[in-house]
């Protein structure tokens, strides 16, 4: 591993952001492949990935949960924003 740094990262003081779904994903796709091929070498290719699935889909329902919690703060700041205003008025 080489501890310089890339032209792109010598020119831009900030790395790229960091996108959680893509790097799951990515990781996901990464372990499964590793995954199939080294129990197919083994002659063990019926592995049961249902409780793996199930934790998958369980982290992209918390991202979800997330992004909704994010919006429902949003949405409360606007009313009180609202509520303030009409107050004013009154």
């Amino acid at each position: 591993m080489s501890t310089e740094k890339s032209e792109k990262e010598k020119q831009s003081p900030h790395a790229e952001p960091f996108h959680f779904d893509d790097w799951i994903r990515e990781g996901m796709s990464g372990f499964k492949t590793v995954f199939d091929e080294t129990w197919e070498k083994r002659d063990q290719a019926k592995v049961d990935m249902s409780d793996f699935k199930h934790h998958v889909r369980n982290i992209q329902r918390e991202q979800l949960l997330a992004v909704r919690s994010i919006i429902d703060t949003a949405l409360d700041f606007i009313d009180k924003k609202e509520d303030k205003k009409d107050d004013k008025k009154a």
